[in-house]
């Protein structure tokens, strides 16, 4: 998995915008952009930190046992 991949979570499409750590929890996070639906609870930013961009709520971050890989 890279950035830019397709995922399914929840039975909707995201991109993969970021892998790593946070400044808001330990261990590793993905952030995710939905594609077509303000599915998320922000736009890449987490208390003032930007981890990527999107627009307004298509912004969530998950664990990666969370999610459900998609062929590119």
């Amino acid at each position: 998995m890279s950035f830019g991949y397709l995922i399914m979570f929840v039975f909707y499409l995201a991109i993969v915008r970021f892998i790593g750590k946070t400044a808001f929890a330990e261990g590793i996070w993905i952030g995710i952009e939905f594609v077509s639906r303000p599915l998320g609870k922000n736009d890449g930013s987490v208390n003032g930190y930007v981890y990527f961009q999107s627009k307004q709520n298509h912004g969530l971050f998950i664990r990666p046992n969370r999610l459900t890989l998609t062929k590119k």
